[in-house]
């Protein structure tokens, strides 16, 4: 499941999760194991937060925790467009996003599944 939505004119909103097996501790680990793109802001019990650190016409963060229920991951991406330019990166790379967004949900939920 995926939603995109515009909030307040100034964050757009990217929410979806999946249904896998974890624990926080894997999902974490499989997170951190992402690579360097990104600065750890905050890790709570069950949620993960973490700055991009890509150059772009904004600011981006990524929360990813546990879902509606315990066998959900939820990946939320938060940006905060800067001027105009900002804005139409959003929109017109949104297509891309998607698809890395998606990929990204799935590789943590692989990458962390309780075996």
């Amino acid at each position: 499941m995926a939603r995109t939505r515009f909030l307040n004119m100034k964050v757009f909103i990217d929410h979806r999760e999946i249904k896998v097996d974890t624990t926080p501790e894997k999902m974490f680990n499989a997170v951190k194991n992402m690579g360097g793109w990104f600065t750890i802001e905050t890790i709570g019990e069950n949620q993960i937060l973490v700055r991009l650190k890509m150059k772009t016409p904004g600011q981006g963060w990524v929360e990813w925790k546990k879902g509606r229920a315990s066998n959900y991951l939820a990946q939320t991406v938060f940006f905060t467009p800067r001027g105009l330019a900002g804005f139409l990166f959003w929109y017109l790379l949104y297509p891309f996003f998607a698809v890395v967004f998606n990929r990204w949900l799935k590789n943590i939920a692989h990458n962390s599944v309780v075996k």
